[in-house]
């Protein structure tokens, strides 16, 4: 996906968060196109959101790890 896209699905999902800060996918497609756009800090802050809405979630580990690893934690 090109740069372009995943910066207007954020765009999508920011609004969706905004009125529904609770759901889950949501937050996990943000998250995700942070990750695709290198933005890590954005990433990390939703996948962590994510966790508070489904603590048993793996991919949210795995993909924090990941975050962690980039930044040198």
């Amino acid at each position: 996906m090109e740069r372009e896209k995943y910066q207007e699905a954020i765009k999508h999902f920011l609004l969706i968060a905004k009125n529904f800060p609770f759901h889950y996918e949501t937050q996990m497609n943000l998250a995700a196109s942070y990750l695709n756009l290198k933005l890590l800090n954005e990433a990390k802050s939703h996948y962590l959101q994510a966790l508070q809405i489904n603590e048993n979630d793996a991919l949210s580990y795995f993909n924090l790890g990941v975050i962690y690893m980039e930044q040198g934690q």
